[in-house]
């Protein structure tokens, strides 16, 4: 090891480290990228999941109204009948 070549400097660490990020910045830029689009997609998909439950919830309680309604008449239909009858 008495070689100059051979020996680690300081200066040549903190170099290669330097071209290594320089290097691998575009990896990690898209990979960061990717991630963000992933999460993105999700929030999206979770906001029409959230309104497609919302309209289901909606939908099902005016059922049962309409259901109730028509129960109500027909019972007072049956009242009126027996009423007049």
């Amino acid at each position: 090891m008495s070689d100059n070549n051979e020996q680690i400097t300081v200066e040549n660490l903190i170099d290669g480290a330097i071209i290594e990020g320089f290097q691998n910045a575009n990896s990690m830029f898209l990979e960061s990228l990717e991630e963000s689009l992933q999460k993105n997609v999700i929030l999206t998909e979770a906001g029409d999941a959230h309104a497609v439950l919302q309209q289901m919830i909606v939908d099902n309680v005016e059922d049962k109204i309409v259901e109730e309604a028509s129960e109500e008449l027909e019972g007072l239909s049956e009242k009126l009948s027996k009423v007049l009858g």
